[in-house]
């Protein structure tokens, strides 16, 4: 008799908090599905197609609401339009690992499958050959700014990450003490 007279005190207790309990929980696996576009950043898929903002950014896209579809969209695709005179370049607008991506580098291709650590200046010389071969490639063609990969201070020898960021914006690291405006990509 007296297990039955527990379960009924238990149902009583219970039941009136079970509708609170699922709400909160509804509330709760609800904040976490949109963390990807509120605050948590998107997630990094690795086998996302390129250009389905969708599949990391989730509903919430980045792109104005006119803007044409990007999957499947390699970056001479979006170049066409983003060239400086139909619409603004993509410089500085997209973080390095979209612009790798339409370029056709897969994040297996730095990182390897499955890894997600930041990669090395190596690992970006295995493409970008070395230092003075990308300073070569960004002398200023005005007298104004510094060539951003060859430092009066530091030469060639600069770590790329210190500038640019795959996962977040890029950043000037010269910024710092100087006065810059470069745009970094």
């Amino acid at each position: 008799m007296r297990t039955s007279q527990h379960r009924r005190l238990l149902w009583k207790c219970l039941l009136p908090g079970l509708p609170l309990l699922a709400a909160l929980l509804i509330v709760h696996w609800g904040a976490q599905a949109s963390s990807a576009t509120q605050g948590g950043g998107p997630k990094q898929l690795e086998n996302a197609d390129v250009g389905d903002c969708a599949a990391c950014h989730g509903p919430a896209m980045s792109l104005p609401k006119d803007h044409p579809t990007t999957k499947g969209q390699a970056r001479k695709d979006c170049d066409k339009c983003h060239n400086g005179k139909k619409a603004a370049t993509l410089r500085g607008k997209l973080p390095l690992s979209h612009l790798h991506a339409l370029g056709g580098v897969s994040c297996a291709d730095c990182h390897g499958s499955g890894d997600k650590s930041a990669v090395g200046t190596e690992k970006c010389f295995e493409c970008h050959e070395s230092g003075e071969a990308v300073a070569k490639l960004t002398v200023p063609q005005d007298k104004v700014h510094n060539n951003p990969h060859d430092s009066p201070h530091y030469g060639t020898d600069l770590d790329c990450v210190l500038c640019h960021h795959a996962h977040a914006k890029s950043e000037n690291y010269c910024s710092q003490c100087h006065e810059k405006t470069q745009v970094v990509p």
